[in-house]
């Protein structure tokens, strides 16, 4: 039996669909994707059936969560007369949300912030403070985790000024190299390459961000315990201009 961990996603329903095919599921195999189906690619909603339909597992991320959040905010829009106060999603990626059914919804809706791969591993969608036990963890933290402190606080990331991506804040480091386990983990949420995962191992614990940047012209990728092995596809274009040049 595998178990297959893939990265972000974002709308690249062609080579969400070429890996699949590439990885050659049998009915043995576990697939668990590391969430952000939605926003920046031309197909967030069909990925997000398709991994539905396919019985993928699958945790919740960032953009999942804004688009379930969104949905809240307009329902109480119209049925209560509250005001909607979210900053609305671009063209493309509202289209997507419209073409999110009930049943897409009710799937975001239940997805877990993380997932136990096999004894000692564990996936999430953006990462863990140090010194919390994952179930001690604050869930809607661990979304978004990125750069942390060493005093156990989370740094935010300002994308409206692109020099200061890929960049530690002052005081800030990213969240792999303060965490301790006893867990080791897999991740998405930054590309910090177009090729690689970003594997790093620190007080014996590894921890691999498998983000690729598909979205970005990069790859998508997979790993495949319990060897982990690292599959992957090419991007095949460029879908969305990153924000910052992310090397391959």
């Amino acid at each position: 039996m595998r178990t297959i961990c893939i990265g972000d996603i974002h709308g690249c329903l062609g080579e969400f669909k070429s890996l699949i095919d590439k990885l050659a599921l049998t009915s043995k195999d576990r697939v668990i994707c590391l969430g952000d189906f939605m926003d920046k690619g031309p197909f967030g909603a069909e990925c997000v059936q398709f991994a539905r339909k396919s019985g993928f597992e699958s945790v919740l991320a960032n953009h999942e969560e804004r688009h379930l959040r969104w949905h809240k905010r307009e329902r109480d829009r119209v049925e209560r007369g509250l005001p909607n106060a979210m900053t609305k999603f671009n063209e493309q990626d509202m289209a997507a949300h419209h073409r999110l059914t009930r049943e897409d919804l009710g799937w975001l809706a239940s997805l877990p912030p993380y997932i136990q791969i096999m004894p000692g591993w564990v996936t999430v969608h953006g990462g863990f403070m140090h010194g919390i036990s994952v179930p001690r963890q604050d869930m809607k933290k661990v979304l978004r985790m990125l750069w942390v402190t060493k005093e156990g606080k989370t740094l935010g990331v300002d994308y409206n000024r692109p020099e200061t991506l890929g960049v530690a804040p002052e005081g800030g480091l990213h969240w792999t190299g303060l965490w301790t386990g006893p867990e080791n983990v897999v991740y998405g949420h930054e590309a910090y390459s177009l090729s690689k995962p970003r594997v790093s191992h620190h007080n014996g614990i590894e921890c691999w961000g498998i983000d690729t940047g598909v979205v970005h012209g990069g790859r998508l990728t997979a790993l495949v315990f319990p060897d982990k092995e690292v599959v992957q596809v090419t991007a095949k274009r460029v879908y969305k201009v990153p924000h910052i040049p992310i090397p391959d």
